[in-house]
């Protein structure tokens, strides 16, 4: 697992703690590996999205023991993957929103607003490097982080919008 993952798995496992029963979903969830170890570690049941089908297939047969899914799909697809499924915690890259146009990345939001009680924004070093501090970039989509930040790299957030705090769990 890529040390870049640490300070992502570090507060999922804040908000799993609890784990089993919990759900948590991957957006962009590359070939599984940061979602297997926090399901190792917190008991909690994975689930992925991923573009690229090839990732999503290893990612899927590596996480299947322990009851979660992974699809392939883009995470700005209009009909959501899991629409009867609230996910305890959903990972986000920042990117997803900064780097899309503006009516799939509102599409992105309300998806999860609807579907996740927790929010956990990241992004890498080359993504800051591109487009600035963690709060930066949430302040320009209209997402508030809430505590603190680990390494300028992940932090719990929540959305708002239009003045309407989305309900956050953390």
């Amino acid at each position: 697992m890529a040390a870049s993952h640490e300070p992502i798995k570090q507060l999922a496992k804040q908000v799993l703690k609890d784990g089993q029963g919990l759900l948590v979903l991957d957006l962009g969830c590359g070939n599984g590996m940061l979602l297997r170890r926090i399901a190792l570690e917190t008991g909690a049941t994975p689930f992925g999205l991923e573009l690229d089908e090839s990732k999503a297939r290893y990612a899927h047969r590596l996480l299947r023991r322990f009851g979660g899914e992974v699809k392939t799909a883009n995470i700005f697809t209009a009909r959501w993957p899991w629409p009867d499924q609230v996910f305890d915690l959903a990972i986000v890259p920042l990117t997803a929103f900064l780097d899309a146009p503006h009516d799939l990345s509102e599409q992105l939001r309300v998806h999860l607003m609807a579907h996740a009680h927790t929010i956990l924004a990241y992004a890498y070093d080359d993504d800051r490097q591109r487009l600035g501090a963690l709060s930066a970039m949430a302040e320009r989509i209209g997402i508030q982080l809430l505590g603190p930040t680990l390494d300028e790299t992940a932090s719990l957030a929540q959305f708002v919008k239009a003045g309407v705090q989305a309900t956050s769990y953390a």
